[in-house]
This record gives C-alpha cells, structure tokens and sequence, in this order.
C-alpha cells in the first residue's frame, strides 16, 4: 500500500516546508518538508546550517523518504492489521513524525482500537506537551477513524460564537439543546464538551471534523 493524496496533504500541513534549513523545536537541524538528518540515505546531505534547497528537491525528498523509509515501516504491520487506507495515512503521517509505529502498535501486539487511542498520547517534546504535537495527534487519529474530510459531503459551513442560521440549528439539534439558530455561549459550552467526548480539538469552532463526528460519520 501507498500513501494517498490525503494522506500526503496531511504531512505537509503539518510539516511546512523550509527552504532553508532552522532547528525544530527540540533544535534538530530541519529543511524543506520535516527533512532532518535521519533521512540521509535519501538526502546524500548533511542537513546544517545556511543550506538552502529548491522547491523541487523538497517535493521530491519528501515523496523519496516516504517511499523508501516510512511507508515500508508501516507495511510491515499490514499482514497482521489489514490496514484501511485512511488507517494507513494516518500511520504513514505518525512514523514520518515519530520515526516508526513499533512502539504505538506494541510491535504489533495492540488492538486497533488501543492503537488509535495512543496516538493521541504522542504529544510531548523535550519531556514537555507541546500543543502542535498534539493538535497533529488529533489529526491522525481522526484520519485513523475515519473521520477526516467527510463533512465535505453535507456541505456544511464552519460555525463558531456568533454565527446564525440554518446550520447553527442543525447543530443544535445534534447536541440535544434549544435550536435558537445563534450560536450563543450555551452553545460553545456544549460544543467544547462534545468536542472533549470525541476526542477532538476542544475551541468550540464547529469545522469538518467536529461537522464529521456530529453527523454520525465515526
């Protein structure tokens, strides 16, 4: 199995590419889409300071270390699990962050279901929680669920405090409160604990995924 576009979007916007090489977070020498220093079978380069690459050869790195480095990592697992390709993203994502899913899988000795629960815990750097570790987590684990990109099929708007209309009673609706059609703070209140119950990012703003996870896509 290979990764799919959703899978490869799902990288890069979490990812972000760099031209010019800077140090992550916990001060690993980085460029273009999260290349570091562990992809050198790939790159042929030691990742320092001043490098600078084209936008060409950071697509291309990106899409060579995934195929030859990543994706194998979690095929692997494929015999035992029968990874989906949603699943499949999801991991790719995971290891090419991580490294590898021996540890999340337990060498592959946890359930699918315990696996899709630990992605969420993967979220510290340096010994501390990061928010945009955890915020990618999320991510992962609703394209492990499948959840990711199905709200796209409603047709449904993002909806946060203030918004009215149609779809704020909708939404409503879902959570089981008044349907006024405004999106008052009773509203966010219960948005955020619904959001807290699925698992998802908790900021009261009603997007895809929370649109996903209310409309019974899960």
């Amino acid at each position: 199995m290979h990764i799919s576009k959703d899978g490869l979007k799902l990288i890069k916007k979490w990812e972000g590419c760099h031209l010019t090489a800077y140090r992550d977070c916990v001060g690993v020498w980085t460029i273009g889409w999260g290349i570091t220093n562990a992809d050198y079978r790939i790159t042929g380069k030691h990742i320092r300071s001043g490098m600078h690459i084209s936008q060409a050869t950071a697509d291309k790195w990106l899409e060579d270390s995934i195929r030859a480095i990543y994706e194998p990592k979690v095929n692997k697992y494929m015999d035992k699990y029968g990874w989906t390709q949603n699943e499949y993203d999801a991991l790719v994502s995971f290891c090419y962050n991580v490294g590898n899913i021996d540890g999340l899988t337990a060498d592959g000795s946890r359930s699918k279901k315990t696996i899709a629960k630990k992605i969420l815990e993967y979220c510290k750097a340096g010994g501390r929680r990061v928010k945009g570790l955890y915020d990618r987590r999320v991510d992962e684990y609703n394209m492990f669920c499948g959840i990711a990109g199905n709200a796209e099929d409603y047709d449904m708007p993002k909806i946060k405090s203030g918004s009215k209309g149609k779809a704020v009673k909708v939404w409503q609706l879902i959570l089981g409160i008044d349907q006024t059609g405004t999106f008052d703070d009773e509203t966010v209140e219960a948005t955020k604990a619904f959001q807290k119950k699925k698992k998802l990012t908790v900021d009261g703003i009603v997007g895809k995924f929370t649109w996903s996870a209310g409309l019974g896509t899960l």
